[in-house]
């Protein structure tokens, strides 16, 4: 009855299938046939989420099981436990975020157990991360950081680098997570999530299984790759896990249940159909799924049984084995087969006609702006760290980032108590290396005995240290952690319209210049961090930062600073001085308003308030420019499909966004020496921009405070940043793939099926981690983000950017919660974030936007003297402020490098991994794609360590040695390296 259906199926198929036409009513008659044989990898496996419903700490200990039960702990024992009992038993395990926690409770009797599991084959990791990353949200660094965490301690506890990478549940996967796993050692990737209709045609065409080539510029990368044939769980019917409800095998056959025969037939139907869409006579069964095995006695007792019945049943032609991931694919691998091959990613990643998941490209963006702040400021704690006597200070805060990179926590999509929990432990890693920076680079800088501290409020104009000080010297600490010198406009709030007077470490006066703020920053002030410590005004200088070091700043409230762009006669001490602000800033445009600087001109409507164009004053190249903030109405279902918008899926409940604001105010036009501003208020949508160019900076800075986004009327609203230009770009955009190398779109188009337009909002939402960029034959217009976005073209001139939404339901997708963050004050969230835009020439666009990236994700770090009885830096207490090599000399202004390094060349990483400070770990990241440079950037590790005793080349995430084809540094060579474009070197550099 089956053969109809596998008519041209492999010879091993029809041979199998003979079993089935056998009635199985005693496993003593075996069908005799002959032919090859068709292997089943069953993978015992258990997919724990690091946070999702329950937290982290939750889920290990297995509280809070009216949520959901699960218990990490116990599953991780009972496994072990029932590994024992049989020695062909096998089992993965992918998240070391737990397996770090279980390991260091256990005793050394167990231990001992479990290693002896690991060498005979029987235990192996996958992945090996310290979770199982999200693929859209997180920036590249913290991808690589994260695994690097589990490697690690995979390679000091157990000496085995895992080779294959399992992101079963993420919710589409990137070329930059393929690319960066193959130099991790990864040999394969296998997933579940691929869009539905990719899904069918590769079912139909067997193309389920391909070599993926996911880099441009690094063309030696090919990563075989599988994609499941149903879920990450077990066969309908085959789940015994203590939570499910399917029929055990029973096998004494004086039961009056006794079904073996049934059971292994099932089984064998299902093999059969799930081999027929592959190209092999092998398959891969996941048997497990989310926290599952809680009870690994049951599970391992029925694939026994099935194991065993099943092959007396099928007398070789089906042959049913524990196995992994690894012995699957170097099975599948040594076969002659002729794979297809894919060259774009699997985003967007859709489950139906109407349920695209490209909503949590932008959900919870409070979250995603500081995972990105803080990826910057755990990258400066492991610099100064490195060159300090402090050990390990950054552990804290590199461990609660790599658990922050989970598929539901970056991501958004984990309950808001979960979010809290996140966002809690990121919060207390940044206290231990604030404390390790602050006295670190005090005593530096020549003030032992002064505390130093941070003020995290600043885009609140919000600072204890500097608001309500009319006398007195405050110091400032900047730390830069790129390997290049860069000037910087600081912001620093106070309370007096005269500022400070602003000197450098040479004792120099330099241009500061004071702005008055807006009345939307001073409310978010009061509402983070109280009145107290509010100012109503900003004191902006330039600060000129030495590559990977510091420079020393002091400003005296005594003197004035050199600019002042508000009225002089507003004191912040009168009561009145909001509403004189107000006054101020109400004044409308009567004329156009030009906005220009060395590099750009921008022209603003006096009648809409909106910008109309933008110049490129080096090319001379002009172009309409509208920019505006829509809204889209979230779905809550219709006659088409019940489907909603939540925290995974954006669905609109119309093709077109609608504005924001009929009407736009500019409010204010601020000039000066250093900044200048226009103010917009989008009136009755609770959204306010301020459009700001920078002196000698070839970049707008799109500044914008959305929120809360009500929802009185019953509609959640989805809000984008979108620009409206002259730009003619075909259809064609470009996206960033975890800000590694650009990936080419298309509007309604897929590369590997015909796509069919159901949903023409959602289903060309990409993900921006951190630029996104339309073009025509000529220019290019570049959008550069503080974070994680969601974003599309959907016409051609328009480039659009989720910046914030809110929805009324959930959707389906298991969190059980809508998208409605409470904010401070339980009205919903406000978001404040940044844009830097660029206009040029398509030739120079790249050589600008590459560096502003740097520039805009690590931003330079301000400790401020916590008191204002300092001298001053023209004291001749003070060393003379110098560039120094020596970790012992005291300066005002000193880089940790020998010299700045390529302006090509970004350097990734350089941690300390030892006490003594005797052995780093270095990272060397050429930034520009083959696209972009042709040519090879050079380094000397001895720009960077005066001295070097040996250096080692290993992989990516350093658990391996790698042999580059150009040699590792030597000696001979001066310790010089090149850097192809896009290629990343790791080193262990011994000094």
């Amino acid at each position: 009855e089956y053969m109809g259906e596998y008519s041209k199926a492999p010879m091993w198929v029809v041979l199998a299938l003979a079993c089935l036409a056998v009635p199985i009513t005693d496993l003593n008659e075996k069908p005799q046939v002959a032919g090859s044989t068709l292997t089943v990898h069953l993978v015992p496996h258990t997919h724990d989420d690091v946070g999702w419903l329950k937290t982290i700490d939750q889920y290990f200990a297995g509280k809070n099981e009216s949520i959901q039960q699960a218990s990490v702990n116990m599953i991780l024992t009972s496994v072990m436990d029932a590994l024992a009992r049989n020695p062909d038993r096998k089992f993965i395990y992918v998240e070391m975020a737990f397996f770090w926690r279980w390991w260091n409770q256990q005793s050394e009797t167990r231990k001992s157990q479990v290693k002896s599991f690991v060498s005979n084959g029987q235990l192996e990791f996958i992945n090996g991360g310290w979770c199982m990353h999200d693929e859209a949200a997180p920036h590249f660094q913290n991808m690589i950081d994260q695994t690097t965490e589990g490697h690690t301690f995979l390679k000091s506890t157990f000496g085995v680098a895992p080779t294959v990478q399992w992101q079963i549940d993420p919710f589409g996967h990137s070329s930059a997570n393929a690319e960066l796993s193959y130099q991790m050692g990864m040999e394969s990737l296998f997933f579940w999530r691929a869009d539905y209709a990719d899904r069918d045609s590769r079912t139909q065409q067997r193309n389920m299984e391909m070599l993926w080539k996911p880099s441009k510029s690094l063309k030696n990368i090919e990563m075989f790759t599988s994609i499941f044939f149903g879920s990450y769980g077990p066969p309908d019917g085959f789940c015994w896990d203590v939570y499910c409800e399917d029929e055990p095998i029973q096998d004494d056959i004086r039961l009056e249940d006794y079904n073996v025969p049934s059971r292994v037939q099932d089984f064998i139907k299902y093999a059969l159909e799930h081999a027929s869409h592959y190209r092999t006579n092998n398959i891969l069964v996941p048997m497990g799924s989310d926290f599952q095995f809680r009870n690994a006695e049951d599970w391992f007792a029925n694939l026994d049984k099935l194991i065993r019945y099943t092959n007396q049943v099928t007398n070789g032609t089906i042959v049913l084995k524990y196995s992994t991931p690894s012995i699957y694919a170097a099975a599948v691998k040594s076969q002659s087969v002729n794979w297809p091959v894919k060259t774009d990613d699997f985003f967007p990643y859709g489950d139906g006609p109407h349920s695209y998941w490209t909503g949590y490209f932008t959900t919870r963006p409070a979250l995603k702006r500081y995972d990105r702040y803080t990826m910057g400021y755990s990258q400066a704690c492991r610099q100064i760290e490195s060159i300090s006597a402090t050990a390990n200070a950054s552990s804290v805060l590199r461990e609660a980032l790599a658990v922050e990179q989970h598929h539901d926590a970056v991501s958004g999509t984990e309950k808001q108590h979960v979010a809290n929990d996140y966002a809690k432990r990121v919060a207390k890693g940044v206290d231990v290396c604030e404390q390790m920076m602050a006295q670190e680079l005090a005593k530096a800088a020549g003030f032992p005995n002064v505390e130093f501290a941070n003020c995290h409020f600043l885009n609140d104009s919000a600072c204890g240290y500097t608001v309500g000080k009319s006398s007195g010297v405050v110091t400032l600490i900047i730390y830069n952690s790129l390997s290049r010198s860069r000037n910087e406009v600081i912001f620093v709030p106070s309370s007096s319209a005269t500022g400070a007077a602003v000197t450098d470490s040479n004792g120099q006066v330099v241009t500061s210049q004071v702005i008055a703020n807006t009345i939307d920053t001073i409310k978010l002030g009061y509402l983070e961090a109280g009145q107290k410590a509010t100012g109503n005004f900003t004191i902006a200088f330039t600060a000129t930062l030495p590559a990977l070091g510091y420079a020393t700043y002091q400003l005296d409230f005594s003197q004035p600073s050199s600019h002042i762009s508000v009225d002089s006669s507003s004191d912040s001490s009168d009561s009145s001085s909001q509403k004189s602000q107000q006054q101020q800033r109400k004044r409308p445009a009567s004329r156009n308003v030009l906005l220009e600087n060395e590099f750009v001109s921008l022209m603003f409507s006096a009648k809409t308030g909106r910008l109309v164009s933008m110049t490129d004053k080096t090319t001379s190249a002009t172009a309409s420019v509208d920019h505006s903030f829509f809204q889209y109405l979230s779905s809550v279902g219709d006659s088409r499909d019940s489907q909603p918008s939540g925290a995974y899926i954006f669905r609109p409940n119309q093709i077109s966004a609608d504005p924001v604001s009929l009407s736009v105010t500019i409010t204010d036009v601020v000039n000066g020496p250093l900044v200048q501003e226009v103010r917009q208020t989008f009136n009755d949508a609770n959204i306010t921009q301020i459009v700001r160019l920078y002196k000698d900076s070839p970049f707008v800075e799109f500044e914008w405070t959305v929120g809360p986004i009500g929802c009185h009327d019953g509609w959640g609203k989805e809000i984008v940043s979108r620009f409206t230009t002259s730009i003619d770009n075909d259809g064609v955009f470009y996206t960033d793939s975890n800000g590694r190398e650009m990936q080419t779109r298309v509007r309604n188009h897929r590369e590997t099926w015909d796509l069919e337009i159901t949903e023409p909002v959602s289903q060309n939402y990409y993900p921006i981690n951190t630029a996104a960029y339309i073009q025509d034959d000529s220019v290019r217009l570049t959008v550069l983000t503080d974070r994680s976005h969601g974003g599309s073209s959907l016409e051609d001139g328009q480039l659009e950017v989720m910046v914030h939404r809110r929805t009324v339901q959930d959707d389906s997708r298991g969190v059980d919660e809508p998208v409605a963050e409470p904010g401070v004050d339980g009205q919903g969230l406000i978001i404040r974030g940044k844009h830097w835009v660029t206009f040029t020439s398509i030739a120079r666009s790249p050589s600008l936007h590459k560096p502003l990236l740097l520039r805009l994700t690590y931003s330079p770090i301000v400790f401020f003297s916590t008191t204002s009885t300092l001298e001053t830096i023209t004291s001749p207490t003070r060393v003379p402020p110098v560039s120094v090599r020596g970790d012992s000399i005291v300066a005002l202004q000193r880089s940790h490098l020998n010299n700045p390094l390529d302006e090509n060349v970004h350097l990734l990483t350089k941690q300390a991994l030892n006490a003594n400070r005797s052995q780093f770990l270095i990272r060397l990241n050429n930034i520009y794609e083959i696209s972009e440079t042709t040519t090879s950037s050079t380094v000397t590790l001895l720009d960077i360590f005066t001295s070097i005793e040996h250096v080692d080349e290993v992989k990516l995430s350093a658990n391996q040695p790698y042999q580059h084809p150009l040699g590792p540094p030597t000696p001979a060579n001066n310790f010089e390296l090149t850097l192809a474009p896009m290629e990343i070197r790791t080193f262990l550099v011994s000094v």
